[in-house]
């Protein structure tokens, strides 16, 4: 009897430990100089930069399709794909991929971080990334409901912990794949950033690559 509640007592003993070492380590992170970028935490919690990008906004040529209307009075053939392209093959910044890893992210008080970031990978090529954000369907009028992060783009699910006011820790639950990956903003000042043929500027990216090795 005596022995089986040393056992627990002991168990007990290690959770609570463990919460206080995980929450002191959360709570120690510091807070970005700059809102909307994301950085990450290292192990001694200080902050390093990871790749920042600017995606361009870029379409792929249907050879056959239907032209149909979209936003701003363009048209566009049917079957088109619109993309995300980073120029070079791969991040600087690389990571094993592991859910260990803990990224920052500062925002508008009172936002809510999952409707700002999400976490996507890349269809790698030669020489540059590519993130397909909309494919162009007869029936479908781009632009309507097709900002980043929605149905229309699958993205990685994360998990966000406040550590301060308008701070939170950013982490994925699951191993990742070997790749390239990007954090997008994907509702800056909560205006949103639409993916269309009339809206070609460039978006902002936060990219790293992963390699299971490292």
């Amino acid at each position: 009897m005596q022995k089986r509640y040393f056992i627990i007592s002991l168990l007990f003993f290690c959770f609570i430990a463990n919460s206080q070492t995980t929450s002191a380590q959360t709570s120690a992170i510091p807070t970005p100089d700059f809102k909307y970028q994301v950085m990450l935490v290292k192990k001694d919690n200080t902050l390093t930069d990871l790749d920042k990008t600017l995606l361009q906004t870029k379409s792929s040529i249907s050879r056959a399709g239907a032209m149909i209307p979209i936003v701003g009075g363009a048209r566009a053939l049917a079957g088109n794909k619109l993309y995300l392209k980073a120029d070079g093959c791969c991040a600087k910044t690389s990571l094993s991929g592991k859910p260990t890893a803990t990224f920052v992210i500062r925002v508008e008080l009172g936002t809510d971080p999952e409707t700002v970031v999400g976490l996507y990978q890349f269809e790698e090529k030669k020489d540059y990334r590519k993130l397909v954000t909309n494919k162009v369907t007869m029936g479908s009028a781009l632009g309507n409901g097709n900002a980043l992060g929605n149905s229309k783009l699958d993205g990685i699910q994360l998990h966000f912990k406040k550590v301060a006011d308008g701070v939170y820790a950013i982490n994925y639950p699951e191993q990742l794949a070997d790749g390239e990956y990007v954090f997008l903003i994907i509702n800056e000042n909560l205006g949103g950033l639409q993916v269309n043929a009339a809206n070609q500027e460039n978006k902002k990216g936060y990219c790293f690559g992963v390699n299971n090795k490292e």
